[in-house]
């Protein structure tokens, strides 16, 4: 198999990854703009979407602020908004370990089956790990009273396991470990 073909995956990481902002900027978006706002959620779906258009910021070089909100977050409640938003980060986690583990084993070769099968171990291993330090981060930060700082470094964790950055990781580290590998088994 040819290994350029790992590469043709990049494009799906590209446009996954601009889906995946609009998403999840409109969702996060909502969520600040409203949830603290009295009886919002008590509002129809036309009064909410009036009161959006309202209270828009004219902001036209900051995406965040200048885009129209998805029209059917306006139908969601506070709580429907806040699982929306958990739930589409374990869903974009999902693709992205999908995407990566086909990434990997396009990439290393059929000759290459030591470093597939370390791949193929590895990978999950620092998808577990990354999870766990981003609810230890998540968790201890609510505990110690730091909760934007953890919440942060929480969100630029998942955003790692929401990339090809794990690949690339894996494919700049296995022949790196390999090669010092090879390298002690010479010098003793």
């Amino acid at each position: 198999m040819k290994r350029w073909l790992a590469f043709t995956i990049i494009p799906v990481f590209i446009v996954l990854g601009f889906v995946q902002e609009m998403v999840k900027v409109n969702v996060n978006y909502y969520l600040e703009q409203t949830s603290n706002v009295p009886g919002f959620y008590n509002g129809t779906y036309e009064q909410r979407k009036q009161w959006m258009e309202d209270h828009r910021i004219d902001a036209p070089f900051d995406y965040y602020y200048s885009h129209r909100p998805i029209d059917w977050l306006h139908h969601l409640s506070l709580g429907q908004l806040s699982k929306l938003k958990w739930g589409l980060a374990v869903f974009f986690i999902g693709i992205h370990f999908t995407l990566n583990v086909l990434f990997l084993r396009l990439y290393f070769r059929a000759s290459e089956e030591k470093q597939r099968k370390q791949a193929k171990r590895f990978l999950p291993m620092l998808y577990i790990v990354s999870f766990v330090l981003a609810g230890i981060f998540l968790v201890g930060g609510k505990l110690i009273g730091m909760d934007v700082p953890s919440y942060n470094i929480s969100r630029k964790i998942l955003g790692f396991m929401q990339s090809p950055m794990p690949a690339i990781l894996l494919i700049l580290l296995i022949p790196l470990a390999a090669r010092f590998e090879e390298q002690r088994k010479v010098e003793s």
